[in-house]
């Protein structure tokens, strides 16, 4: 097995065993958040994702570094770092709400090596496959390309928000609002 394939096969690896501890959670009458320093919500999945993460990864890659938004950094030896955030979107986690993921990133020597996104609540991976290119998988196992849309025109041009446009309106700038109602 090729290493870029054994970075494929770890990362997605990770990316299950992620969605299984935060669909654990997810909905349950027991989620409690706590605000972190700068006011942004963090749970315990949040720390036990990132935790569980960091374990499997230093105990197959101990020279590999790691760094997480709750844990912190750990340095490490071999050039190779993992970059976690155990719940990317706590504040739809903790309410309910579909649009929240784990991203995982391995980068050696500063480059990027391998992704992943992990949306188990929608249904939905987005990765980078063996041959390098950008691919979503859905969970009906169906996998196809990610492709940037050659239309230069707005008419023509599609433009993804996420959250949803209406989700945000009121959370952002005045500039941020009137771009966001040009475009949708």
């Amino acid at each position: 097995v090729s290493e870029r394939a054994a970075d494929l096969e770890l990362v997605l690896s990770l990316g299950d065993l992620a969605d299984e501890l935060t669909m654990e959670s997810w909905r349950s009458s027991g989620l409690s958040t706590r605000s972190k320093a700068d006011g942004s919500p963090v749970t315990a999945v949040d720390s036990e994702v990132e935790q569980t993460l960091r374990d499997r990864v230093l105990g197959m890659h101990p020279h590999d570094g790691f760094v997480s938004e709750e844990l912190g950094v750990t340095v490490g030896t071999s050039g190779r770092c993992w970059y976690v955030d155990g719940v990317d979107g706590t504040t739809a986690y903790a309410d309910g709400r579909t649009e929240w993921s784990t991203l995982i990133a391995l980068t050696e020597h500063g480059e990027l090596r391998q992704g992943l996104c992990t949306a188990p609540a929608l249904g939905k991976r987005w990765y980078v496959a063996i041959d390098g290119h950008a691919v979503t998988t859905e969970s009906h196992g169906q996998t196809r390309r990610v492709r940037v849309s050659a239309a230069s025109q707005e008419p023509t041009a599609r433009v993804a928000c996420w959250p949803p446009a209406l989700q945000i309106r009121d959370h952002v700038s005045d500039h941020g609002r009137r771009r966001l109602d040009e475009l949708t």
